[in-house]
């Protein structure tokens, strides 16, 4: 009887639990782009109140 090797991590059994690794895997790179979002902001909203 052949047993087939398990992986050391068991893999997302559905759709929600998959989506939730996704969020988690993107969680510090979604961080990063929404600080530099804010940046870009607040320098786009410094240049059009300087040109006023």
């Amino acid at each position: 009887m052949a047993t087939h090797p398990t992986p050391t991590t068991e893999p997302p059994t559905s759709v929600t639990e998959l989506a939730r690794a996704m969020q988690a895997r993107n969680a510090p790179r979604r961080a990063e782009v929404e600080r530099r979002v804010a940046s870009l902001r607040r320098i786009a909203e410094r240049l059009r109140a300087a040109g006023r």
